[in-house]
């Protein structure tokens, strides 16, 4: 067991919570305020299903077309680039572009090149504990995907692995060299790519896209923790543990929530997981976003002493708690990815999603499934109507 932060005490239960955590981080050099508090709520903003089904139309029709014509008037790849600016296109979740976070590392140890990263605007948050880039820019912010597209870029490398819209922009913008997964017609855009692999860690498949696209080594390790949080909100996290370190107990951060229902484990039996770590001497942390208030809620009703945070921190705040934390618990996740990238020792809860894809890998983590013929059954973040009613999750025990 890790070394515990410095914890609270007390539960955090809203507004009050923070005036009576705010006692304690005084001593360091960065202290939130309520109003920032409130208005650096963790962002949850997942483009809406409307939007997100437009999209996907779109991809499958005028990006089919899109691609066919700009493949013929691709370029070939120039003979010698000296590649000294970069710039990611990272569309999608939290966990991709967790995951992006080594190959990101990995380009800056061999070029020290300057790196820019094109990406969703949920995920600017994430990137911000992934050291070593310039800009992130993001695409569904205004008109902000106009400023890459007219910087010019030594290389452009696409990290999507399927959709071809994110392939047109890389076509389109100012980059000497294109690179990318070449899954579909989407490779006749790119002058450098590979084939996406299905059955390895994600990590993996972005490693080698880099080490391809910028013709260094490929190496299928790294280091880990690969994410680092700001020291303000480390310093942060201390100041909130501190009443735990002279009582050395283990705290377990929960996150009981997930994007996709279907991968949501019952809350009643997160509840009853709470309880028997309490029961064993374990302080009890909830994390979320403000849509996970009422599943906090059904958890710390049953518990002595918890402390919920759920809807009151942002990502990096977030990351901080998970960082102090002895286990990090939660199904497939997004929060998941960060515990992994932070080193903290996790337990996670899989169903329909590939576990040998996401888990988080290494001798301090857990993975808990139920083994079924038909899972696990997403593929490229698709997840098709069960007729099982998802018994995947459902057939998860607390015991």
């Amino acid at each position: 067991m890790r070394e515990p932060g410095s914890r609270p005490r007390s539960s955090a239960e809203g507004p009050q919570a923070f005036h009576r955590f705010a006692t304690y981080a005084r001593r360091t050099s960065w202290e939130p305020s309520p109003t920032s508090w409130a208005r650096g709520q963790w962002q949850n903003c997942k483009m809406k299903s409307g939007e997100e089904k437009l999209l996907k139309a779109l991809d499958a029709t005028v990006g089919v077309i899109l691609t066919e014509l700009l493949g013929l008037l691709s370029p070939r790849e120039p003979e010698a680039v000296d590649i000294g600016r970069i710039l990611l296109v990272r569309p999608g979740g939290i966990g991709d572009a967790v995951l992006l976070c080594p190959a990101i590392r990995r380009i800056k140890e061999a070029l020290g090149a300057e790196i820019d990263v094109l990406a969703e605007k949920r995920n600017q948050e994430v990137f911000g504990l992934c050291p070593g880039l310039r800009k992130v820019f993001t695409y569904d912010d205004d008109l902000s995907i106009l400023k890459p597209l007219f910087r010019n870029y030594d290389l452009i490398i696409d990290t999507e692995q399927w959709y071809r819209l994110s392939a047109i922009f890389a076509r389109l913008a100012r980059g000497k060299l294109r690179a990318g997964f070449s899954t579909n017609n989407r490779k006749k855009l790119f002058h450098r790519r590979v084939a996406y692999e299905i059955n390895v860690h994600e990590s993996l498949n972005f490693l080698r896209l880099v080490a391809c696209a910028t013709g260094t080594d490929y190496r299928p390790y790294y280091d880990i923790p690969f994410l680092e949080v700001p020291s303000p909100y480390r310093r942060w996290a201390r100041a909130l543990f501190h009443r735990l370190r002279g009582e050395r107990l283990p705290v377990a951060v929960i996150f009981p929530g997930s994007a996709r229902l279907e991968k949501r484990w019952d809350i009643d039996k997160f509840a009853e997981l709470a309880q028997r770590l309490e029961n064993r001497g374990a302080r009890i942390i909830i994390v979320g976003g403000p849509g996970d208030k009422e599943l906090a809620s059904r958890i710390t009703r049953s518990l002595k002493d918890p402390m919920d945070f759920s809807g009151l921190t942002n990502l990096a705040q977030t990351a901080a708690l998970i960082e102090q934390a002895d286990v990090f618990i939660s199904v497939d996740s997004g929060l998941m990815h960060i515990a992994y990238g932070l080193g903290t020792p996790s337990v996670s809860l899989f169903g329909p999603g590939n576990r040998t894809k996401w888990a988080p890998k290494g001798a301090i983590h857990r993975t808990v499934y139920r083994s079924f013929s038909c899972s696990p059954c997403s593929l490229f973040g698709k997840i098709p109507k069960c007729p099982y009613n998802y018994r995947c999750m459902k057939s998860i025990e607390v015991d």
